[in-house]
């Protein structure tokens, strides 16, 4: 029907105007899409992503993309943006550990507040500083902008990614990588070479333990095993359907659907099958024995749950001989019988080390209930375990290898609950496309989503894989694109659903805008973090005054300095502080050499006998030793000598801002045993 209004030079105008705009938006969505896909292929590969460096590329990474949507919210504020309800939940959870640095008045110190009382009137050295939730602010700081980083890379997953195309290449993207991380990983271990520049031989091809190797191999293989029923029903021959009647013998029945397998099969087909293999393969070889509990547990869910949704006649075909497969590859390499003795070893030779595990927590678990209701401080395991440790330490439990008990520890029961309801959630996408999915995507992610999270709980039980940035990233990106179909999903149903699509007008543009400005603010951290990590690299080991002399020291001081001011870093203010305590020593140096005793004995000394001398001085310089000479000064000669010394110039000039920044440290991390040794010296 022809509408006048419409055929207007006006409306004509308008109209090539805004084909000219859709053309300009399809372009940013498509470099927003291969920005997130960069940002996932890179993670795994920077070693983790457990520098400051690769974080900080990954928070670049997701800014434009965040750019990107804001701008688009900004011309369509009043368009409803839909909302994936697992992103409250991260949000939540960055709220959470926001509170928990933040220093609490009394009243609700009292309140929320248990062991941290004492622990920051005693530790801090000062009643004057306010408590906090948390007793290690620096670690709960950058736990939180990881979280902000997850964030992002889901609302903009289920943005962006929501076409059954885009869905698709996301998911072969994850599967290639995954591959080829099994096959590095694989060659490394058969030959026992490290092909990878940065590998030491303790890692697993580009991870820093074979544990977090097996998590992002897991989430890899799901989007290998959720690719499995999108192409397996593409049919390459266009003639009928095979009809197996079901009085047939079961043996005759697999054999007319391994023929029409065999007919429809092709290359991308092939190429999944080998996808899964390989990484199935790269699990096993890992010899993680949570890595490879959590893929048999997956794979039996996922077969399970799949039999019982979807009913399909044919399973069997694919399922054992992928099994028989991933078996068949792992033993003829060599991996196999490699992990059957591991298992071994947890029975026969390993015992200690599971019973060094179960003490770890047994000796850690009365802070559930002395650290008050929220917690001990996201990030501050490693400071709550050696607190509340009473056998030898042979071992530093930096995490306690469970995820659960580390969430219940840092956070407290009401984290913990948040925490399991984001897995409740997760499945419940996961089980509404896999039920009630019409389309093959819907199944496929369905799929992907069941074998994802079964094998993701499965490891959590027996490794700490989220606190390493790739691994939480991925998942991320994975949650995002299966929450926006499970509730694109709910909303057309008929039948009201929970989990329907939420939407926002107004409030979306503010979302957008503070994870854009976080973003950012959280890209600069990195970048001063990764400075002073950096400055403390170098310096490890150059404590003399002929690798590091008094004008090096003093540039480096400025240095550190300026970048602590920018970030507050516990690693900086503690390397400042050892850096002006290598000032005082190095002017104390200089002090004895003006002495006429020590210039008499280097004149009549040999080569040898100075060297001894050089050393004899520099070891005199040590706070202990200093601090010795002046209680001997105070106690055998006289208070007015004791006085005089302790007026010295290199004590007056360095030992202040040295205790500053000790104390600025302690106070914003009080549980550092070593910093209470150089405050105490």
């Amino acid at each position: 029907m022809n509408r006048p209004e419409e055929m207007t030079l006006a409306a004509t105008l308008e109209g090539m105007r805004e084909r000219r705009e859709s053309e300009k938006t399809a372009i940013l969505k498509q470099i927003a899409r291969w920005l997130i896909m960069l940002v996932a292929v890179y993670a795994p590969w920077a070693y983790g992503s457990v520098y400051y460096s690769t974080q900080m590329v990954l928070a670049l990474g997701l800014i434009p993309v965040v750019g990107i949507w804001l701008l688009e919210t900004i011309q369509t504020w009043k368009k409803p943006f839909s909302f994936p309800l697992i992103g409250g939940l991260v949000g939540c959870g960055i709220i959470y550990g926001l509170i928990q640095i933040w220093q609490l008045p009394e009243f609700l110190a009292e309140r929320l507040l248990g062991r941290q009382l004492q622990i920051y009137g005693e530790f801090t050295g000062s009643t004057a500083d306010a408590p906090r939730v948390s007793v290690h602010a620096q670690g709960t700081w950058l736990y939180v902008q990881q979280l902000l980083l997850a964030l992002a890379a889901l609302m903009v997953t289920s943005r962006y990614f929501r076409s059954p195309r885009d869905i698709v290449i996301l998911l072969v993207v994850f599967a290639i990588n995954g591959s080829i991380l099994a096959l590095v990983g694989i060659i490394q271990k058969v030959t026992g070479e490290n092909i990878l520049p940065f590998s030491d031989g303790s890692n697993y091809a580009s991870y820093v333990n074979r544990n977090n190797a097996a998590g992002f191999l897991l989430i890899t293989l799901s989007c290998a095993v959720g690719l499995l029923p999108i192409l397996m029903s593409i049919r390459v021959n266009a003639g009928p359907e095979l009809l197996v009647s079901r009085e047939m013998p079961y043996w005759r029945q697999l054999q007319q659907f391994f023929n029409q397998f065999m007919a429809d099969l092709n290359a991308s087909k092939i190429a999944v099958l080998l996808a899964v293999v390989v990484i199935g393969a790269g699990t096993i070889g890992s010899l993680s024995r949570g890595g490879s509990l959590g893929l048999v547990v997956g794979l039996v869910v996922t077969f399970l749950a799949y039999g019982l949704c979807r009913r399909p006649k044919n399973l069997s075909v694919l399922v054992f001989p992928i099994v028989c497969l991933i078996l068949v590859l792992s033993a003829w390499v060599g991996l196999s019988e490699q992990l059957l003795q591991r298992w071994e070893r947890t029975e026969m030779v390993d015992v200690s080390e599971m019973d060094s595990r179960l003490k770890n927590w047994r000796s850690t678990w009365p802070a559930v209930s002395e650290m008050g209701l929220m917690g001990a401080g996201l990030g501050s395991y490693r400071n709550v375990h050696r607190l509340y440790n009473q056998d030898l330490e042979d071992a530093l439990f930096e995490y306690p290898e469970n995820q659960y008990f580390q969430t219940l520890v840092e956070g407290g029961w009401p984290l913990l609950a948040i925490f399991l309801a984001a897995w409740v959630l997760m499945f419940s996408y996961a089980g509404l496309l896999l039920s009630r999915g019409q389309s093959q995507i819907s199944i496929g992610l369905g799929t992907m989503g069941i074998f994802l999270l079964s094998s993701q709980a499965t490891v959590s039980f027996f490794d700490f894989g989220f606190y390493i940035p790739a691994n939480m990233l991925n998942l991320a990106i994975l949650s995002g694109m299966l929450a926006t179909q499970a509730q694109t999903l709910a909303g057309k149903l008929k039948k009201k659903n929970w989990l329907r699509n939420r939407t926002i007008k107004y409030v979306m543009p503010l979302v957008t805008l503070i994870m854009f400005v976080g973003l950012s603010l959280t890209a600069w951290n990195f970048y001063y973090h990764d400075k002073i990590y950096q400055i403390v690299r170098a310096d490890r080991g150059t404590w003399d005054e002929y690798q590091l002399g008094l004008a090096q020291t003093d540039r480096r001081i400025a240095e550190v300095e300026r970048l602590v001011d920018r970030c507050k870093s516990v690693i900086g203010l503690n390397h400042l502080g050892d850096l002006w305590v290598h000032r005082m020593r190095l002017m104390a140096l200089e002090t004895v050499r003006n002495m006429p005793e020590y210039r008499n004995a280097m004149l009549l000394a040999d080569e040898k006998e100075k060297d001894l001398l050089e050393q004899e001085a520099w070891v005199s310089t040590t706070p202990e030793r200093l601090r010795d000479y002046l209680l001997y000064l105070n106690r055998n000669v006289s208070i007015l000598q004791a006085r005089v010394f302790a007026n010295e110039a290199f004590f007056q000039e360095n030992i202040p801002p040295a205790d500053t920044s000790f104390s600025a440290s302690r106070s914003w991390a009080p549980l550092q045993p070593l910093v209470h040794v150089k405050l105490g010296q």
